[in-house]
């Protein structure tokens, strides 16, 4: 079933936000198309009279192709790039949405837009391009996706569907009479009289039906339910139960508030007869009379009783259920009402069915008198065909006045033990009135709230929620119905998307996208309301997550995903998912006291989601807010992973200093805060000191303060300055450092030979300055020392001794350990070792 524009046109507004920025630059194209073959059909009129004045005659082989047919091809190419173009943003939508809402959406689009553009002239098509730039324009400057308002009336739904949630957490089972505690809503509301109709037809019939599915678990299990015998009987049973119910409930007002005055009649009519029953079964037999314009005296058989043709009360009085009142009636009546009594009876007794003896019997009576004996009383004959199911394509006119009374009529000569439509010709079977049902009330053509009572009534639960869900007017009572038929345990659930549909035919059941009606109700109020979003998305638990393409992550269910996606849009990470606070005397230890949010009453575990959010922020470059998720959900391991991470990218990747020092300050902060509190001794947050200390060593080189670095280095003997250290600084890289570290080693075996030959280098000059009595910094005057033919002090000597001694450690350790990331680091690293002279 495709959903079509004319049904919804809530989504024309609703869903093109986002692919305003995806059609301006086609449409600028467009209208550039457009413009050039303006200008090529000026150019072509000049290049023709040309043509004109210089030859009498020209070929059609030599004159160029016409003007007309240029902009026609130009045309078609535009038209056949716009529906490429709208393909394209449907499937770039899709895989950003990753659920059926773009589907539906652009497939409607797409059809208006391409109708509209076929039907632009050359001129009406600039126009029509600017006019739908213009209004996108205005669509995206109002309200955003999300932003509704919900209502009283959803308001009150949802509080409810939280207590059914809070059931489900703590019980671990489905709350079977959901739907009973959403229609019991409309009991507290002044609301549409036919929502509360929609809304009672359909508790009644769904909670009669699934008396018997408790034992039902699995979508297989609901199936095989949904057609089995019991299920029909069940079905029927409190279809027309609930007809009968609602026909004898206004009847029974008419009495009491009757139009005219008849309350005299009535009262002798019940003071004759002894019921209040008889006094509706009267009034609502004059009302149908009154209908089909039919006087009292037109009846051709049978006698009056209190006025009215018998026949006619005895139809009223089985068509309320009132199946005693038909008996005393037909006592009342003449001798062949008389007789007819015991049919009823039978039929009270075996609730609402004939014995086969007897279904045969009526039924040879029936045919033997229908149309040969003249006889002309619609309701004997009514009557008759009904109770022996004798007429199943009849449609009775002049007696049916409503939808109720259609499908009562059907209903009523329904066979339930025939499973199969192929059981008889002549039987109506569940599965027969079924495939009448949606022949009778094709889409755009009948009204929505009379097909979803024909659809409920004979059990087509999913094309019922479709056709209300299509209705913007019922779309949140459809999502709610949806919710209370899985509770239920009598939804045919389809966990495949189905382009611009929210059905799924197969096998000769249709199967409603419970994820698609759910996300896309919710999805319309969810950045204003995120609360009542959870509690509509928790039905999702159960449902497997989406697979996209453009999502990296793997999450259990749909309803994380849909927690993921509404976080990700509305950036309300600390309301949805707690922060870690820290007061009182916490605060003072330093201990983090986390804060529940929104996600943890319905999600224990929100692990999973706060884990990809927070590596989602954090290749966004929010740093801060990604490492403040991670600690909401007490993931240190991988927060402090993260942190080694970006520690070693900014000793490969050099930053400002600026950045770096702040860096260093967050990092700090967590490893303090994290020894405080008592952390575990972790491999990894022991990697995060060692980085913090590199980049301290890191930021002294940068500010050549050598000295200070190499005593850095000496303190963690991380780059051996020793000899004898070398072999213990290469077990610790194999053996404690983890690969983010192991990275960075050979740039800081490089960083720490250049911070050897510089402090050697300000050491050799101090000491020659102060040979000659000069000032340490100041230059060294060559002619001095030529003068002097001072050779070098044994002062100098030991110093180059001494430093050659580190450098041949730093070059053994740099031998010993792997460098992928800097391939040339020996030749480096002797390169500055030879400037140890």
């Amino acid at each position: 079933m495709v959903v079509s524009s004319a049904e919804t046109p809530y989504f024309e507004h609703y869903f093109l936000i986002d692919a305003v920025l995806f059609l301006d630059s086609f449409l600028e194209a467009t209208e550039r198309l457009l413009k050039d073959g303006s200008q090529y059909k000026q150019k072509h009129e000049d290049a023709s009279r040309s043509l004109a004045g210089t030859f009498l005659t020209v070929g059609a082989e030599q004159h160029p192709e016409s003007v007309k047919d240029f902009l026609d091809k130009k045309r078609q190419e535009a038209r056949g790039a716009l529906i490429e173009s709208e393909a394209s943003v449907c499937i770039q939508a899709k895989r950003r949405e990753a659920y059926l809402t773009p589907d539906i959406e652009w497939e409607k689009f797409k059809e208006n837009a391409v109708s509209q553009y076929l039907g632009a002239g050359s001129g009406g098509m600039l126009a029509l391009l600017r006019s739908q730039k213009q209004q996108r324009s205005l669509d995206v400057s109002g309200s955003q996706l999300g932003d509704r308002q919900l209502t009283k009336e959803e308001l009150l739904f949802i509080q409810t569907l939280r207590d059914c949630n809070d059931e489900i957490l703590t019980t671990h089972s489905a709350v079977s009479n959901l739907l009973e505690r959403f229609s019991a809503i409309f009991t507290t509301l002044s609301t549409d009289k036919a929502v509360r109709e929609l809304w009672n037809a359909f508790s009644a019939v769904v909670g009669h039906a699934r008396s018997d599915a408790r034992a039902v678990t699995t979508q297989d299990q609901v199936a095989a339910f949904r057609s089995s015998e019991s299920f029909n009987k069940l079905l029927i049973a409190g279809a027309r139960s609930y007809l009968e119910l609602s026909a004898y409930t206004v009847a029974e007002e008419q009495v009491r508030n009757p139009v005219r005055d008849v309350s005299n009649e009535l009262s002798s009519n019940a003071a004759s007869s002894g019921g209040e029953s008889t006094n509706v079964v009267v009034a609502y037999a004059r009302a149908q009379l009154s209908k089909s314009r039919l006087s009292l005296g037109e009846s051709t058989s049978g006698t009056r009783l209190h006025g009215v043709p018998v026949w006619a009360l005895i139809y009223s009085a089985i068509r309320l259920g009132a199946l005693r009142t038909a008996v005393t009636f037909c006592s009342q009546g003449d001798e062949s009402t008389r007789d007819f009594a015991r049919y009823i009876t039978e039929y009270q007794r075996n609730n609402g069915a004939l014995l086969a003896s007897s279904l045969h019997e009526l039924q040879t009576t029936y045919r033997n008198q229908n149309p040969a004996s003249g006889n002309s009383d619609l309701y004997k004959q009514a009557v008759m065909a009904i109770i022996s199911r004798a007429e199943p394509e009849q449609d009775f006119g002049g007696i049916i006045h409503s939808v109720h009374d259609w499908l009562w009529t059907k209903l009523a000569q329904t066979d339930t033990s025939a499973s199969s439509p192929s059981s008889s010709s002549i039987d109506l079977t569940l599965q027969k009135l079924q495939h009448t049902v949606r022949s009778r009330f094709p889409a755009k053509q009948t009204d929505d709230c009379e097909a979803f009572l024909a659809f409920v009534l004979t059990g087509q639960f999913e094309l019922a929620v479709e056709r209300l869900f299509l209705n913007v007017k019922f779309r949140s009572h459809a999502a709610f119905m949806a919710i209370g038929l899985k509770q239920a345990k009598v939804l045919l659930i389809s966990h495949e998307t189905q382009l611009a549909s929210v059905l799924l035919k197969r096998d000769g059941l249709f199967f409603l996208d419970l994820a698609s009606v759910v996300r896309i109700y919710a999805d319309g109020f969810r950045r204003r309301h995120l609360e009542p979003a959870l509690e509509v998305y928790f039905h999702l638990s159960e449902t497997p997550a989406v697979k996209v393409s453009h999502y990296d992550h793997q999450f259990s269910n749909l309803f994380e995903f849909c927690v993921y996606k509404l976080a990700k849009d509305t950036g309300n990470y600390a309301e949805l998912f707690g922060v870690a606070d820290a007061p009182g005397t916490a605060a003072v230890a330093g201990l983090a006291v986390p804060r529940k949010g929104l996600v943890h009453r319905l999600l224990p575990d929100a692990t999973r989601v706060v884990v990809a959010l927070a590596q989602d922020l954090i290749q966004n470059g929010e740093l801060v807010e990604g490492l403040e998720l991670y600690e909401t959900t007490k993931q240190m391991t991988a927060m402090f992973r993260v942190l080694l991470k970006v520690l070693a990218d900014d000793v490969l990747f050099p930053t400002t200093a600026r950045q770096r020092q702040s860096l260093l300050n967050l990092a700090t902060k967590y490893a303090e805060r994290f020894q405080v509190a008592g952390g575990h001794d972790d491999v990894t947050v022991r990697n995060v000191y060692v980085m913090l200390d590199l980049l301290t060593f890191l930021n002294r080189v940068d500010n050549q303060e050598y000295r200070q670095a190499l005593a850095i280095m000496r303190n963690i003997n991380l780059i051996p300055l020793e000899q004898n250290a070398v072999g213990t600084a290469v077990a610790a890289y194999q053996a404690d450092l983890l690969p983010e570290v192991r990275e960075c080693i050979p740039f800081v075996t490089l960083q720490t030979m250049q911070a050897l030959v510089s402090c050697y280098a300000a050491e050799k000059e101090r000491i020659l300055s102060s040979r000659i009595g000069a000032e340490v910094g100041s230059p060294l005057r060559t002619a001095n020392l030529l003068v002097s033919g001072v050779r070098l002090s044994d002062g100098l000597i030991k110093l180059q001794a001494t430093y050659r001694k580190q450098s041949h450690a730093i070059l053994d350790f740099g031998n010993k350990i792997p460098s992928q990331q800097l391939p040339n680091l020996m030749d480096l690293l002797i390169k500055l070792e030879g400037a140890l002279i």
